[in-house]
């Protein structure tokens, strides 16, 4: 889905790329960095908005919970953007998805989940992509709580991607529930990073390939890459993580995508 008219970006020369334009011109290398340009050089004319938001249902230790009909902090984002989003919510995570998906979630003591997908979800075929991976479209996020059984999951992230904590990935090695060898360090070979910060890393793990969007969310590897991104907020160690494979149309998306689920995010870790 390449985006209407001359959107795209505006450099001070007055020259406007596409979307795609400047991500294929990007190269291997600067992928994600190409999201990153066009996400910080909005046409100047490009008005802002917001699409539907849509309730999800969930299932948790206490039972099943109805979808949400009062949804807050819909995300804003360029208009072009919007008139294909819709903003899935479950009780906390809220995610962009293309119009017309499904959601569901799920929460326990390690934390929460929140899946899209075009087709339709429940309690029995969520249990089953857990099991077997999701092999078509679909987005995901995650949060999981650095002080309950959810650290586990936070300390392999935080090996791989985020070098100023590694001590929290040493004092959960020093529990001795699970060996170092659990918790490699640094990045997977295959993924092309942008770290926005000390807290704030956007990954793409190429098709075919084994990196953070296949081992932290229930993607399975295929053909279509993963996108997505990782935020740690040191206060409590918390970590949201957000993955997505998107249809070819939609590839365009992505930069909004991750941009509102940083804003997400932040919500969240109030």
């Amino acid at each position: 889905m390449v985006p209407p008219g001359d959107a795209g970006a505006t450099f001070a020369d007055g020259l406007q790329v596409t979307f795609r334009q400047v991500i294929l011109a990007a190269g291997k290398v600067g992928l994600l960095a190409g999201l990153l340009l066009v996400g910080h050089h909005r046409t100047a004319n490009a008005a802002d908005d917001s699409g539907p938001s849509i309730g999800c249902p969930e299932e948790g230790q206490t039972g099943f919970s109805p979808a949400p009909t009062i949804i807050k902090n819909v995300p804003i984002v360029i208009r072009w953007a919007a008139e294909h989003l819709a903003y899935y919510k479950g009780t906390t995570l809220g995610v962009l998805a293309p119009r017309g998906w499904h959601c569901f979630g799920a929460w326990g003591s390690s934390g929460e989940v929140l899946i899209v997908t075009p087709g339709k979800l429940g309690a029995a075929n969520f249990d089953a992509m857990e099991k077997e991976g999701i092999r078509g479209p679909a987005i995901e996020i995650q949060k999981s709580d650095g002080n309950t059984s959810g650290r586990f999951t936070v300390a392999e992230v935080v090996a791989r991607l985020f070098p100023d904590y590694q001590r929290f990935v040493l004092g959960v090695v020093q529990e001795g529930i699970l060996p170092a060898s659990h918790f490699p360090p640094g990045p997977y070979e295959s993924d092309m990073l942008v770290r926005r910060s000390r807290t704030d890393v956007w990954f793409r793990t190429p098709g075919n390939a084994v990196g953070m969007g296949t081992a932290m969310s229930m993607l399975a590897k295929g053909r279509n890459p993963i996108t997505g991104a990782a935020m740690l907020f040191p206060s409590s160690m918390d970590l949201v993580v957000v993955a997505f494979k998107l249809p070819a149309d939609d590839t365009d998306l992505d930069w909004a995508i991750l941009d509102a689920a940083e804003r997400t995010a932040r919500v969240i870790a109030r």
